[in-house]
């Protein structure tokens, strides 16, 4: 994959973290609670997990995940309690 590739592929995904809402801010795994881990260590499935951000999103802390699948990066947002973002 060339760089110019790669570097808007990370550019999209810095956009794609703040998905979450205000106030977003990076944190590590170690940050989250527990029922938050748990679902993000679930979907990751052994994939590498880039970015998680905590947010609010429809009035609710959330958590917002960037994981690099073998062929594309994905994103997905989870409450406090673990349970997708909606």
């Amino acid at each position: 994959m060339t760089i110019a590739i790669r570097i808007l592929i990370l550019s999209a995904a810095v956009l794609l973290t703040s998905a979450c809402g205000q106030g977003d801010r990076a944190i590590t795994l170690d940050q989250t609670p527990e029922p938050v881990r748990t679902a993000i260590l679930n979907e990751a499935a052994g994939d590498p997990i880039e970015r998680i951000t905590q947010g609010i999103f429809a009035g609710k802390e959330c958590y917002t995940v960037a994981v690099a699948r073998a062929d594309r990066r994905s994103w997905y947002c989870v409450d406090n309690q673990g349970r997708t973002c909606e």
